[in-house]
């Protein structure tokens, strides 16, 4: 082959290879490639298999039918059992620490339903990067167990205005009174607790 045509073949597969890179979606920076406008990160009830948990579900479509557009959700991943919040926090803080420094314009909505509640206020407590607070429009927790572990239950400066925790009257979890029945899913889910902070988050939007 003739020196020509061998630049020309090389120029060929290296034009080929960035035409590639620039079209395949997997290879495309996430922040043009798939940051939402607005994120729910959501930790579900001890025992719940894996997802965001029945009160989770139930948010994320009202905040969807309250709001008219539609809204990203990530499940923290921990196995919601023997009451181990230290897996849900690690996950949660990584979550929301990637996709704010990956996504710059994406803002979240953070929650959890009585373990997973539990697991979203020790995030808070924590402490997260300077400025993410900023980008957390609202907190939404439910039959929040951090009370029944002891852990800290008030709710840092930054986020208190932005904060909705609810405890359903008996909920044992978080109102100390043994009524178990009060903390079941349903008693949050048609009770008016997911309505009420999906109307809340909504307003926000």
């Amino acid at each position: 082959m003739s020196r020509p045509m061998r630049w020309i073949t090389v120029l060929a597969t290296t034009t080929a290879a960035v035409v590639a890179v620039l079209v395949t979606p997997g290879l495309l920076p996430r922040a043009a490639a798939d940051c939402p406008d607005v994120e729910v990160v959501f930790g579900r009830g001890q025992g719940e298999p894996p997802g965001l948990g029945a009160v989770g579900d139930a948010f994320v479509a009202a905040l969807q039918a309250k709001s008219g557009r539609p809204i990203a959700s990530y499940a923290v991943n921990y196995p919601a059992a023997n009451l181990d919040i230290a897996p849900g926090v690690a996950d949660m803080a990584g979550h929301i620490e990637s996709m704010a420094a990956n996504c710059p314009n994406t803002r979240f909505i953070l929650g959890g339903y009585s373990l997973g509640g539990a697991v979203t206020f020790q995030v808070l407590n924590n402490g997260l990067s300077p400025g993410i607070d900023q980008r957390v429009i609202g907190v939404a927790t439910f039959g929040n167990a951090a009370r029944a572990l002891n852990l800290p239950t008030p709710v840092p400066p930054q986020y208190a205005g932005k904060t909705l925790d609810q405890c359903n009257p008996g909920d044992p979890a978080c109102s100390g009174v043994p009524f178990w029945p009060a903390h079941l899913q349903p008693f949050y889910i048609m009770g008016g607790p997911v309505e009420t902070a999906a109307g809340a988050a909504a307003s926000l939007l």
